[in-house]
């Protein structure tokens, strides 16, 4: 029992680290992908980069949109001895875990209407997250433990060890966010928005058919928890232009999410 709770502790410790949400997705478009300094852009784009320079557009409505899709491997190489004790392991004590990350599908919209010197925006677009990490084989972190305990139990005659571990997170931050703008003087002009997080954190991972020199060791482990979250961001911002020169800057607050859990499947042995 205290090999069984010592695997789930590290399952339930370790995944939380891999939610990926916390990390600004700042590429709201795909002028970004040409020229990452955005900040002082004036074009609908400024929707979400620099609300304040929007009241220097032209008069009207505008109207943009932004569609991404993003592909990438993770690798995560760990070293262990233990690690030549794995049934698939071919004796080596260096084992690569690969990660295939997948966003098909990372969209953008912007609005802005310029009345005088007023302008009034919004940007509705993923801020965060925006796809899955997905490790067929798991990570080294929880075969790790299992190979521990194998080579803890080598004075009693095990030799190998095997198991079957996935993992697969998926995050989606959701930002929704209002500006209102006013031009004070001919060059400078003031921002002031406010910014809706909506974050949703899956993680689905198992231990499963765990061996000892191919003998039932322990249970199945497995985890699938929806994670959700809503907050507030409060956005300043301030555009001075001058002729061909151009000024800009946009503070954002913290916002401070509070995350639910809707636990479907829990059999690690912990109560969180």
């Amino acid at each position: 029992m205290k090999k069984l709770l010592f695997i789930a502790a590290v399952f339930a410790a370790t995944v939380p680290a891999f939610a990926g949400g916390f990390v600004t997705n700042t590429n709201q478009s795909v002028s970004f992908l040409r020229m990452p300094a955005q900040e002082a852009v004036i074009s609908v784009d400024g929707a979400y980069f620099n609300p304040a320079g929007l009241t220097f557009l032209d008069e009207g409505l505008h109207i943009g949109g932004n569609w991404q899709a993003a592909f990438q491997k993770r690798y995560s190489t760990t070293t262990f001895a233990a690690f030549a004790m794995g049934a698939r392991n071919g004796g080596k004590t260096e084992k690569e875990f690969v990660g295939n990350t997948a966003a098909p599908v990372i969209p953008s919209i912007d609005l802005a209407y310029v009345s005088g010197r007023w302008a009034f925006s919004g940007h509705v677009g993923v801020i965060g997250g925006g796809g899955s990490a997905e490790y067929n084989d798991g990570l080294g972190t929880f075969e790790g433990m299992i190979a521990a305990q194998a080579a803890q139990a080598i004075p009693l005659g095990i030799t190998n060890y095997d198991a079957d571990i996935y993992l697969k997170g998926t995050s989606f931050y959701v930002g929704t966010q209002i500006n209102a703008a006013y031009k004070v003087t001919d060059y400078l002009s003031l921002a002031l928005g406010l910014r809706n997080i909506i974050a949703l954190n899956n993680y689905d991972g198992y231990l499963h058919d765990i061996k000892m020199n191919g003998a039932v060791a322990a249970a199945d482990m497995d985890l699938d928890v929806m994670q959700s979250a809503m907050g507030f961001a409060p956005i300043l911002g301030v555009d001075f232009k001058y002729g061909k020169w151009n000024v800009a800057a946009r503070y954002e607050f913290a916002a401070k999410l509070n995350f639910k859990n809707d636990t479907k499947t829990n059999t690690t042995g912990m109560a969180a």
